[in-house]
């Protein structure tokens, strides 16, 4: 009996190995950035299993033939003259039996006696299901990496008639090639919402609020965002959800134009964030109003271009555009409002900051859309401290309240 145990546990102990090695195979998973690595991965990890099934049935084989061997009748070994060869020679002519079970090819091996007959029936049954299945699954896979650059080249020589039928200038059919090229290779390296579409529609909605705040709030470096984050992280939850948003500009698109209503707010989002991307310089320019010159030193992460609009009526006092694709995260001032005011202590905040930002433009002889005043930031970190302090105000002292509860007991 305690034989029979200690064999049960060995074998519990060889299965955890099998888990083990999925765990393994699915953190390899995790490393693919590249759909055609995934499909080229997957081909040998199917090769892989082709072969270590054959290798199995390549030792049950020799397993037969031995078998024959000590038993002094006819059998495949002898027959093959091949029981004093070396045991590499011995192995392959098994692995190369097995293999040949599977495919169309034949060899001078085959089977001598009735128990290696029965064998060779039962793993040619084996084999009609098997060999199917691994051609299929082989020819899909090769399918799909010719596929994934036959569908793009041919919608990329569509979308070049298309523009040549229609006359598009020269200077156009740049730019637009120029970003689509950008977004075939974010494509490519960044996992888009509409390739999981169906995955994401299956969480709850708590679950895709977090998500939404993890890719949005979370690349938000502007002070403001930053307290709110910490102090406030409710309020940044619906603001994530409701007003925050990513928008995708070309070359040389224009993002807003001097003198035009401001409705949302603009933030860079850093390239670094991104999964597969090297770090790029920022990929936007500035033009304050009467200058006609680039803003010096360019917009960066951590400044709101067109902050105004969240605390006043406001025009852009310059113009705003992409100088190569890129992403943005934009704020939509009207809904920003409705957040913060939706509770007293985000309402007093922005409001007190509206007060500090409406003072600065009565006192600032020359403004544009990026703000880089330091006394104006120093004063709203005076706000920022005094927030917190009144929030550590409304916290419960757990110290005071287990003493009451000591004193009622």
């Amino acid at each position: 009996m305690g034989i029979l145990k200690g064999a049960r546990a060995v074998r519990a102990i060889r299965l955890l190995r099998l888990l083990k090695l999925q765990r393994l195979v699915n953190k390899m998973y995790d490393m693919i950035e590249n759909e055609a690595t995934f499909i080229f991965v997957n081909l040998l990890k199917l090769l892989g299993s082709v072969l270590v099934l054959n290798h199995i049935i390549a030792c049950l084989w020799y397993m037969l033939g031995r078998y024959g061997v000590t038993e002094d009748s006819n059998n495949w070994i002898a027959h093959s003259n091949i029981l004093h060869r070396t045991l590499s020679f011995k192995y392959t002519t098994s692995l190369h039996w097995s293999l040949t079970q599977f495919t169309p090819a034949g060899m001078d091996v085959s089977a001598k006696n009735t128990y290696e007959r029965i064998f060779s029936i039962i793993v040619l049954f084996f084999a009609m299901v098997a060999f199917s299945s691994i051609v299929g699954g082989i020819t899909a896979g090769m399918a799909s990496l010719r596929n994934l650059k036959q569908d793009q080249t041919k919608q990329l020589w569509l979308l070049r008639r298309y523009m040549r039928q229609r006359g598009v200038n020269p200077e156009l059919s740049l730019r637009i090639f120029h970003f689509l090229e950008h977004q075939t290779e974010a494509a490519s390296s960044l996992v888009q919402d509409d390739q999981i579409k169906p995955l994401l529609g299956q969480l709850s909605a708590a679950l895709m609020n977090e998500l939404k705040y993890h890719n949005l709030a979370g690349s938000l470096t502007y002070p403001l965002f930053e307290h709110v984050h910490i102090q406030m992280v409710g309020v940044m939850h619906r603001l994530s959800r409701v007003a925050l948003c990513i928008e995708t500009f070309g070359g040389h698109d224009g993002i807003f134009a001097c003198g035009d209503k401001a409705k949302k707010v603009y933030f860079l989002r850093d390239p670094v964030a991104k999964q597969g991307h090297q770090a790029r310089a920022l990929q936007a320019g500035y033009i304050p109003m009467g200058t006609g010159v680039l803003l010096d030193p360019p917009p960066a992460l951590g400044e709101a271009i067109g902050e105004g609009a969240l605390w006043t009526t406001w025009r852009h006092q310059g113009s705003f555009f992409a100088t190569d694709p890129c992403e943005l995260i934009c704020l939509d001032a009207g809904l920003f409002s409705d957040v913060m005011c939706s509770h007293p202590r985000p309402w007093q905040l922005a409001a007190r900051y509206a007060v500090l930002f409406v003072d600065l433009l009565n006192t600032r002889p020359l403004i544009h859309d990026i703000v880089r005043d330091s006394v104006f930031v120093n004063e709203v970190k005076k706000v920022f401290e005094e927030d917190s302090e009144v929030a550590m105000l409304m916290e419960p002292d757990n110290s005071d309240m287990g003493k009451m509860g000591s004193q009622t007991c």
